[in-house]
């Protein structure tokens, strides 16, 4: 049997051969061997292999108090008794977290011998053979935030837990990391998560971090349209049709780069195509608004009774031609500048006098319905003579003379 393993069984039974056996690398090639053959050379001094063995392995929590005094929970292979074992000053409350060996940190655990020196020991450490200092449990909780549609971004913000007992941010503290969100800028998009980001364990060494999340939302973005008044005459193409914004600010109006928005909406993003109420006749219609692309990220205020556009009555022109037959009346009268293609019927039309002489106009004149309505006409003025617009026309009336 090897002496090393002999000695490793007696010492575990009970028996104390640290007098007796030895060993020095120098002799023997690392073999136990007799103390007794050199005990008069002063030269050799003998090391007792000794390994101690923690019972449970030994930790304290990042910013806690760290274990003082004698540590009990341990045995010993190689010898009985042969010293204790005592906390120095290595671990300290603000010690890192992380693993710390026996071996390496001698000051960890201090041997105090209860005979003899260091040197008369060859100590190895077995079982739990390390210190750790863990990571101090936090919990760490974002706020929810808002903002209204274009606005930038608020700050993430966060609370951590405050120190008490074994968890909690140390007081005096923070935390290392920012956080961020998830991608979007609609109303439609949101919540947006609110995410942990660089504000993780990998970047707080010290801390277990518990990370309970939170959301962004974007609100609809308060903006006042009103219609821009409009007009055409009847039988006219429509003109183009529009509508006004309210004026940009803080979290109100069009969204715009210009206004340092994230967003750069123009109007027809809104409003869409502005239309309006159909119809054709004269009269008042109300103009109406599309379907904007970023309307839904709006809350849009807009009087749809707004009575923005008006069809004007078409103007009718007059004309007539007679000849002289010494009375006003005009059988036939020429109606123009007609909408749609349309015609109306007339009577009882005059002229203004019955003289060849002199400019004529037409100075009443009756209207009725045909293909066309005569509510959506109106006559020129009946009052003075306007060529083109309201002429009337008569011609002298050829006379036959016979001699007597």
């Amino acid at each position: 049997m090897d002496v090393r393993v002999f000695q490793s069984v007696l010492s575990s039974a009970g028996w104390d051969l640290s007098t007796i056996w030895g060993r020095k690398d120098a002799l023997n090639n690392g073999y136990m061997v007799l103390k007794g053959m050199y005990a008069n050379d002063p030269s050799i001094i003998f090391s007792t292999p000794v390994t101690i063995n923690i019972t449970s392995a030994l930790s304290s929590i990042y910013g806690n108090t760290p274990p003082s005094g004698a540590e009990t929970g341990f045995t010993l292979s190689g010898c009985t008794n042969c010293f204790t074992l005592d906390y120095g000053n290595f671990i300290t409350a603000t010690t890192g977290a992380g693993s710390y060996s026996y071996a390496s940190n001698p000051t960890l655990l201090g041997i105090t011998y209860s005979s003899g020196t260091a040197s008369d020991y060859a100590v190895t450490w077995g079982t739990n053979n390390s210190f750790t200092v863990n990571r101090r449990p936090v919990t760490v909780t974002v706020d929810a935030k808002t903002k209204v549609y274009g606005n930038i971004d608020p700050t993430l913000t966060y609370s951590a837990s405050a120190q008490s007992g074994s968890t909690g941010l140390i007081t005096g503290q923070s935390l290392t990391g920012v956080l961020s969100r998830a991608p979007g800028e609609t109303v439609a998009g949101g919540p947006y998560a609110i995410q942990q980001n660089t504000l993780t364990n990998a970047n707080n060494g010290n801390y277990d971090i518990t990370y309970t999340g939170a959301n962004l939302t974007i609100s609809r973005r308060p903006i006042t349209l009103t219609a821009t008044a409009a007009s055409k005459i009847y039988g006219n193409a429509d003109p183009a049709l529009a509508v006004t914004a309210s004026a940009s600010g803080n979290g109100v109006g069009l969204a715009t780069t210009a206004n340092s928005n994230t967003v750069n909406d123009t109007l027809a993003d809104v409003t869409g195509t502005v239309a309006r109420q159909a119809g054709s006749n004269a009269g008042i219609y109300d103009l109406t608004l599309g379907a904007g692309s970023q309307a839904g990220n709006y809350d849009i205020t807009f009087t749809a009774d707004n009575n923005a556009f008006t069809i004007d009555k078409r103007t009718l022109t007059l004309s007539a031609t007679k000849t002289y037959d010494g009375n006003n009346t005009l059988g036939t009268v020429t109606l123009g500048n007609y909408g749609y293609g349309e015609t109306l019927n007339y009577s009882a039309a005059t002229a203004s006098d019955s003289h060849v002489l002199g400019n004529k106009w037409i100075n009443a004149i009756t209207l009725s319905n045909n293909t066309g309505d005569i509510a959506n006409y109106q006559l020129p003025a009946l009052t003075a003579y306007s060529a083109g617009a309201n002429d009337a026309t008569i011609t002298t009336r050829a006379l036959t003379l016979t001699g007597s």
